[in-house]
């Protein structure tokens, strides 16, 4: 099962300022490649087309992922080096041509953006990270765990960004073979970890969406999901929020899965 969602912060609802965090989830007919991806643009006068930048991250990263689903995978520094740069490569051409279409003078830092991506087969998973945001993973023991490390340099505002000019360099990486393959990932951007805090609570949350799944099913996560985020907005950080979900269980196992 895999759902996302993203929706305009409440401060932005309030000031005009269009939504800048962009989702995406995928997966193949057979179920058997699984890709997630969360962007948040960040919206600074600098930034001023940041929502545009988040779109082209996530279909940048999705495109990348699809075709790496598809190959033999080595996990040493220099391919996962090559997979940044290639998703990098891929935004910095779309933004290009966007740039070229509205003949304007920009530089590419006018779409600056943070990215979370993760993709799975049936072999092995791989999670990268740019930025601030949170990748979570429930793995086998149940037990939640963030597996991308910290980036330091993300403290007080600041965060590394796909405009970067050695952005492929600032990547964060976390993969594991078909043995490890977690029961659920979930991709956040700030708005969301800036209401629920890194750990505790921000886990319980993500609990009560994996036992809202196993109670109302999944047409009601996805109809819901949606309110559930403006609401925290509302009375949390008032920022963008997105989430993107992979839940590695069929409906007739959830409940043996989880309980």
């Amino acid at each position: 099962m895999i759902f996302n969602s993203s929706v305009q912060g409440a401060s932005h609802i309030e000031s005009g300022k269009e939504c800048q965090d962009h989702s995406m989830v995928w997966e193949d007919p057979l179920h058997k490649i699984r890709i997630a991806v969360v962007s948040d643009g960040h919206g600074s006068e600098r930034h001023f087309r940041s929502a545009i930048g988040s779109q082209f991250a996530c279909e940048a990263a999705m495109d990348v992922l699809k075709e790496l689903a598809c190959a033999d995978v080595s996990f040493d520094q220099d391919s996962l080096n090559q997979i940044a740069r290639c998703i990098c490569s891929r935004w910095s051409q779309m933004v290009n041509n966007d740039i070229e279409s509205r003949d304007q003078k920009v530089g590419i830092e006018a779409y600056g953006c943070t990215l979370i991506a993760y993709v799975q087969t049936s072999k092995f998973w791989l999670a990268m990270q740019i930025g601030d945001g949170l990748f979570v993973m429930l793995n086998r023991r149940r037990h939640f765990r963030q597996p991308i490390k910290d980036d330091e340099r993300c403290v007080c505002g600041y965060t590394t960004s796909m405009c970067d000019t050695n952005a492929a360099s600032e990547f964060r990486f976390a993969f594991g073979q078909k043995r490890s393959i977690p029961k659920a990932v979930f991709l956040c951007s700030d708005g969301v970890d800036g209401t629920f805090g890194c750990g505790g609570n921000l886990y319980v949350f993500y609990w009560n969406i994996l036992k809202c799944l196993r109670k109302d099913g999944y047409s009601a996560i996805i109809n819901e999901l949606p309110t559930t985020l403006s609401h925290f907005s509302e009375v949390g950080s008032k920022d963008d929020m997105s989430l993107a979900v992979i839940v590695n269980y069929k409906t007739k196992k959830y409940e043996e899965a989880f309980n």
